[in-house]
């Protein structure tokens, strides 16, 4: 059609949720010693689909443990970003800032710094053979954890190397915004900006209970407006995710 307009640059697209790597899952399962939980010769989206249901009800980090359980090693993780890159290549995108939030993939003891060089350098492969794509990293903190620790996380990611750094795009809050609202994180924040990261929030996405609750527009917007404004005025971010 006339209106149609090709895509071409991806902003907000979680790796770990990615239709890419439901093209890998089986082999990062199997890379990683676990047992696949999926048949994958016959239904296998509509399982995954099925495991998910709606996100947020129930412990979100377990159910995105389905992808970030199996990218725990060097291997996997480069497969991980290697095959990320390559498909948003394939479907005619130039530019992608992936979220990836590696305190999720610290399981088997891996450092944080070597995550995410894991990770680069697969996209560093699939770029080298796909010169016309530009991915990078958004480099996200799972907001459950303490304000303390987030700013740690920061600090990890501000020691990887000259050679990973222009691949990190900037420092995301993730993940269960209604247990954690963006003033917990206002230390993390600023530690980030003092570090010259750009930094962006994930806000104004749910504010309910999604176990006990449906979303209801007049009685979750005053908080959704007020976590809005944090982010704008009290974490100084420089983009919003979501904000609706």
């Amino acid at each position: 059609p006339a209106a149609y307009w090709p895509q071409t640059a991806l902003l907000h697209d979680h790796m770990d949720g990615s239709r890419p790597l439901l093209t890998i899952l089986p082999e990062l399962a199997r890379m990683s010693g676990a047992k696949y939980p999926f048949n994958q010769w016959a239904g296998h989206h509509e399982q995954v689909i099925k495991w998910f249901g709606n996100p947020l009800k129930g412990d979100i980090v377990k159910k995105f443990s389905i992808t970030t359980g199996v990218m725990q090693e060097i291997d996997t993780l480069f497969l991980a970003g290697k095959t990320y890159t390559q498909i948003r290549a394939n479907q005619g995108f130039k530019y992608c800032e992936t979220i990836i939030a590696p305190q999720y993939h610290t399981f088997t003891g891996l450092p944080v710094q070597e995550i995410i060089h894991a990770l680069v350098r697969g996209i560093m492969r699939a770029e080298k053979d796909n010169p016309g794509i530009e991915v990078n990293l958004l480099l996200g903190v799972g907001r459950e954890v303490s304000p303390e620790r987030a700013v740690e996380l920061v600090e990890m990611f501000s020691e990887c190397n000259k050679e990973i750094r222009p691949y990190l795009a900037g420092i995301n809050l993730v993940c269960d915004e209604a247990k954690n609202p963006p003033e917990k994180h206002i230390k993390m924040f600023k530690r980030a900006k003092q570090l010259g990261w750009k930094t962006a929030c994930h806000v104004g996405e749910w504010v309910h209970n999604p176990d006990t609750q449906v979303p209801d527009l007049y009685r979750d917007l005053p908080q959704l407006v007020k976590n809005i404004r944090t982010a704008i005025f009290d974490l100084e971010v420089d983009r919003l995710e979501h904000a609706i």
